[in-house]
């Protein structure tokens, strides 16, 4: 029988799971015939030789929405591995400047709150809820607050790039 902590590493493995194989697959995907941040034939250099996706890359903001159950902590260092094994760290290898990176701030006892959804009479009996209803209009609020910032951060020149998991997408 697997340990408390055993249990909680595989709970949250098998929630990141899905988040490294999309990026995978973006990484080695050039389906759509056109060039993405993460397509190495699409890299260009400028006359001084730099690397202009990259260049590119770095001034855009990025906001990671943690999905259902998460906790900011595990796109920034998870399982305790180190930063290196993170999201985070994931988009600054990629060319993300991580200074505009911001992962959504949210424990994971948090996630309880959704249960005022219940409390959303009739709008949850009759599948009427909003988005800024009971049940998640607290991770709405919180997001729109982080996007702000990502945006602010980036001296408003720059859309903010949001990547959603699970609940977050």
């Amino acid at each position: 029988m697997p340990t408390r902590s055993e249990s909680n590493h595989f709970r949250t493995m098998a929630i990141l799971q899905p988040i490294f194989t999309f990026l995978c697959l973006i990484q080695t995907s050039s389906a759509f015939g056109f060039p993405t941040p993460f397509n190495n034939k699409a890299t260009t250099t400028n006359n001084n030789g730099a690397n202009t996706n990259t260049d590119r890359l770095s001034k855009i903001p990025v906001v990671i929405c943690p999905g259902f159950g998460n906790d900011q902590i595990d796109y920034l260092n998870p399982l305790e591995q180190g930063t290196d094994a993170g999201f985070v760290s994931a988009l600054s290898r990629r060319g993300f400047n991580p200074d505009l990176i911001r992962v959504m701030p949210l424990d994971r006892i948090e996630w309880v709150r959704v249960a005022g959804g219940l409390f959303d009479i009739p709008n949850f009996y009759t599948g009427n809820c909003r988005p800024d209803g009971l049940g998640y209009g607290w991770y709405v609020q919180r997001l729109r607050n982080t996007i702000e910032e990502a945006y602010n951060s980036a001296g408003r020149d720059e859309k903010v790039i949001m990547i959603g998991h699970s609940a977050g997408g």
